[in-house]
């Protein structure tokens, strides 16, 4: 389990990128509901990809999420 999560912390930080995967998918609703906005990640987990489905089916706001590079992914809403 120790070395799982050293693995993910370690990805993150060589990721450099301000917000982590699995907050990714948490700040997904709060930008939607405050009109949109954007942030850099790593790759977009099924979290996050769910609860873009979600938010497009309840709000209409579209998520989109673009790769910047092999690591870093761009969201905007």
């Amino acid at each position: 389990m120790a070395s799982q999560v050293a693995s993910k912390a370690l990805e993150y930080l060589e990721g450099e990128v301000p917000i982590g995967t699995h907050l990714a998918d948490q700040l997904l609703l709060p930008l939607a509901l405050a009109g949109g906005g954007a942030f850099r990640s790593l790759e977009p987990s099924s979290h996050a990809r769910t609860q873009a489905e979600i938010i497009r089916m309840f709000l209409g706001t579209e998520t989109r999420m673009t790769p910047v590079s092999d690591r870093v992914w761009q969201f905007e809403l």
